[in-house]
């Protein structure tokens, strides 16, 4: 239960009570980690402001929007302060504003020494997010390291660097490591 207490997780599925309001479900979410009634009425309601769903106070869960709905399963996986966040795909679906601020925050979570690990298909929020990164292949993991120790591996098989400011992107990496250039060579003949 230590262990558990000092996680956060933002599944895919979410995982939330469509039939409780916001309010109601970070209340209860913070009472099942162990905050004191005012701890968790208080985190709830700044939670709310901070994710910019505070002005729907009656609105159940259902009916908020899948962006709203990641936005308040962020919120749920914070609440107690965890030390570590399980996050997939935390993005997916929240306009740019709140992805800009869902960033911040967890920048200050990492420089406060939490560790976050971040699962995602767009490879250009990895590559400013995460420091170390593991690369996953039919399931395997093929590659894991800091970007630039994998950029490192990459430049010195192939004696080049490939984008514009000298580095090679996440994505030319990952490329390589699973051989998905081959793909880019497909293409739909009606669409020539």
């Amino acid at each position: 239960m230590e262990v558990k207490s000092n996680i956060g997780v933002v599944p895919e599925g979410l995982a939330l009570f469509g039939r409780l309001t916001a309010s109601e479900y970070l209340n209860f979410v913070g009472r099942m980690y162990g905050l004191d009634r005012a701890t968790a009425a208080q985190r709830t309601q700044e939670l709310l402001e901070f994710m910019q769903l505070a002005d729907r106070p009656k609105t159940l869960i259902t009916d908020y929007s899948h962006g709203m709905q990641k936005k308040l399963a962020m919120a749920a996986a914070v609440i107690h302060g965890p030390k570590i966040l399980f996050l997939d795909e935390p993005f997916e679906g929240v306009d740019a504003i709140a992805a800009t601020t869902l960033k911040a925050m967890l920048q200050r979570m990492i420089a406060r020494g939490a560790t976050i690990f971040l699962t995602s298909h767009v490879l250009e929020i990895v590559e400013r997010l995460c420091s170390h990164v593991a690369i996953i292949s039919k399931g395997q993991l093929v590659a894991q390291g800091s970007l630039e120790e994998l950029r490192a591996g990459i430049e010195a098989r192939q004696g080049v660097t490939a984008s514009g400011d000298g580095k090679l992107t996440l994505e030319q990496i990952f490329l390589d490591i699973v051989g998905g250039s081959r793909e880019t060579d497909r293409e739909l003949t009606w669409l020539g």
